[in-house]
C-alpha cells in the first residue's frame, strides 16, 4: 500500500479545483431599461415560468420608482418638482 504524500494530495486537490464543474442548471434572464439605463437580472436555479412573477414584480417596482425619480418621464414627481 502506497501512502499519499502531502505534496501529492495538494497537487491533486489543486488540479481538481481548477477543473470547472459541468452542472446543468436553469437560469432565467430579464433585461430592460431602468432610470434611462440598460438593466438586467439573472435568476439562477429558476425556469422562465418560475421566474415570471418575480420579473413582473421587479418591473412593477421599477415603474413605481420611475414614476418618482425619472428625468425622462414628464409626469414623474421629480420632473414636476423641477
Amino acid at each position: 500500500m502506497t501512502l499519499l504524500s502531502r505534496r501529492r494530495f495538494l497537487t491533486i486537490s489543486a488540479a481538481c479545483a481548477a477543473v470547472p464543474a459541468r452542472v446543468a442548471h436553469a437560469a432565467a434572464h430579464w433585461s430592460g431599461i431602468a432610470l434611462g439605463a440598460p438593466a438586467s437580472l439573472r435568476l439562477e436555479g429558476l425556469s422562465d415560468t418560475e421566474a415570471a412573477p418575480i420579473f413582473a414584480a421587479v418591473e412593477a417596482e421599477l415603474n413605481r420608482l420611475e414614476d418618482i425619480f425619472s428625468l425622462y418621464r414628464p409626469d414623474s414627481e421629480i420632473s414636476r418638482l423641477n
